[in-house]
């Protein structure tokens, strides 16, 4: 079994929302009740920290409490500046050596399949395990300026999009935050991903198969997406919830 990190303590800023935007509904349920059913249909994860914006600690836990969307422990604890100490925070709290998930409340419907995919991968030989999906469009590294002048353009069958949730040996993530905790403080240095810091280490992480049901949301175009996803593809999640 694993435990999982959710992390939850984004401002919803970019959504024009005046709550955490973990908090936000969607088919009749928040997004951290949503990453949480996944999690607990997947039937691999034992425990779950959520961390959340100081000033919503009580929201949260209330929320949680009475959904009881997860059968086993939950606990919520106060996120950080940046998404890499939000992480540190939950890692400390959960003390975990065994298989760690570090999972986005900005992917709520990240499948049950995909979460013991990735978390099925993880062992001494493959101490990070991110998911991916391949990418589409033409990636080009681009230089300073406007018109910025072109650097590179990479190989695009190369190529994957990352998504959450991500999973690691507990003692190697948290060998990871610790030695670059200073890295932490600021979005400027922090990392964008918990699989960055392991490569920072110097050791190997692997990409297994994503999911398009882990789509990110960020602006009120994904809002309208996860609405549409709950009422078509997936309603046997809604009708779940609601029972």
């Amino acid at each position: 079994m694993a435990v999982a990190i959710v992390t939850a303590a984004g401002a919803g800023t970019r959504l024009g929302a005046d709550i955490a935007k973990a908090l936000l509904p969607i088919g009749g349920r928040t997004l951290v009740e949503w990453a949480l059913y996944g999690l607990a249909q997947s039937g691999c994860v034992s425990r779950v920290c959520v961390t959340a914006p100081n000033e919503a600690l009580e929201q949260f836990s209330e929320v949680l409490e009475k959904s009881k969307v997860f059968a086993g422990e939950v606990i919520v604890v106060p996120g950080g500046v940046t998404r890499q100490q939000s992480v540190y925070a939950g890692l400390t709290a959960l003390k975990e050596s065994g298989i760690v998930l570090v999972h986005d409340a900005a992917r709520p419907f990240a499948s049950p399949g995909l979460i013991r995919r990735v978390a099925q991968a993880v062992n001494d030989e493959c101490p990070a395990v991110v998911p991916g999906l391949p990418v589409s469009d033409t990636i080009k590294e681009i230089g300073d300026g406007s018109p910025a002048p072109v650097l590179n353009t990479l190989p695009r069958a190369r190529l994957r999009a990352v998504q959450t949730p991500q999973g690691f040996l507990g003692s190697v993530l948290m060998e990871a935050h610790e030695r670059f905790i200073d890295e932490a403080a600021d979005d400027a240095s922090a990392a964008t991903d918990d699989a960055v810091l392991v490569e920072w280490m110097g050791l190997p992480t692997f990409v297994c198969e994503g999911d398009p049901s882990a789509f990110k949301i960020t602006t009120a175009d994904d809002v309208q997406r996860a609405e549409s996803f709950l009422s078509s593809s997936t309603a046997g999640y809604v009708s779940v919830m609601e029972g």
